[in-house]
């Protein structure tokens, strides 16, 4: 009975956990991702990524 207290309480930490998340590491994957499709010759989406990062910070 006692574990079906704290489930209530799982949606609020995975919250928290995405809320708190740094832009600047998220600009730095939608980097590599983006060098990683410039890589391959898909530019478009290596354009997207570039962009999502600029979107997150802008020395990017």
């Amino acid at each position: 009975m006692k574990p079906r207290k704290f489930l209530w309480l799982l949606p609020i930490f995975v919250l928290a956990a995405s809320c708190s998340r740094d832009p600047q590491v998220q600009a730095q994957r939608y980097v590599e991702n983006g060098n990683k499709f410039f890589e391959k010759g898909k530019y478009k989406e290596a354009s997207i990524m570039y962009r999502r990062a600029l979107q997150k910070d802008l020395r990017f």
